[in-house]
């Protein structure tokens, strides 16, 4: 099956990472399906995203300068938003697995991750 013939080809996707680089090679990826791809360094910026890009995934890095992945997943939960929500940490601690589900969170991608990994979850949340 080619890249543009997968199920989630055209959906819209935001992607939260304060890396410049983590955010290139994260957009690489989803570019190569057809993605409309949109993006900010902090969860203000998402929140501010979310008001003006409508979507339908978030990969959402959880450690962020300013407003951090967990403060920005728990407001747009408050507003009941029902977009999937992807944690991105290199944290794979129960600890932190925990604050992630509390926080509102549908699933984990633990960095570095590779493009199975995205697409696996990509498949679980656009088709």
């Amino acid at each position: 099956m080619k890249n543009s013939e997968l199920p989630f080809s055209g959906k819209r996707v935001l992607v939260v990472d304060d890396s410049p680089l983590n955010i290139q090679l994260i957009s690489h990826i989803l570019k190569s399906f057809h993605l409309t791809i949109s993006t900010g360094s902090n969860g203000l910026e998402a929140l501010d995203h979310l008001a003006e890009f409508e979507c339908d995934l978030i990969f959402m890095d959880i450690h962020m300068p300013g407003m951090d992945g967990i403060e920005a997943t728990r407001q747009i939960r408050m507003q009941e938003i029902p977009i999937p929500i992807i944690a991105l940490t290199a944290d794979s601690s129960l600890e932190t697995q925990v604050l992630i589900l509390d926080a509102g969170f549908d699933a984990l991608l633990i960095k570095p991750f590779n493009k199975e990994k995205m697409i696996k979850l990509m498949k679980q949340f656009l088709v």
